[in-house]
């Protein structure tokens, strides 16, 4: 019955009053989607970044060992 009239809520349910709940959820949701977030696959344009910069490395050091100037910035 005191859930429906909005009283206080004991301490062991984990909110002191029943018209800060919302203030605890907003809270909750944001902690759920910071913790979504790092659990996601990295950006997917760093992982561009880093496959081009490894190309990049891989093709200079051939050119370089025929001869060919390549300078990349």
């Amino acid at each position: 019955m005191l859930h429906i009239c909005g009283e206080m809520r004991s301490p062991d349910r984990g909110s002191t009053a029943g018209a800060a709940s919302w203030t605890d959820r907003e809270r909750s949701e944001w902690a759920a989607r910071r913790a979504s977030e790092a659990s996601q696959s990295p950006p997917q344009r760093k992982i561009l970044r880093r496959a081009r910069t490894k190309v990049r490395s891989f093709f200079s050091h051939f050119a370089n060992l025929r001869g060919h100037d390549v300078s990349y910035k």
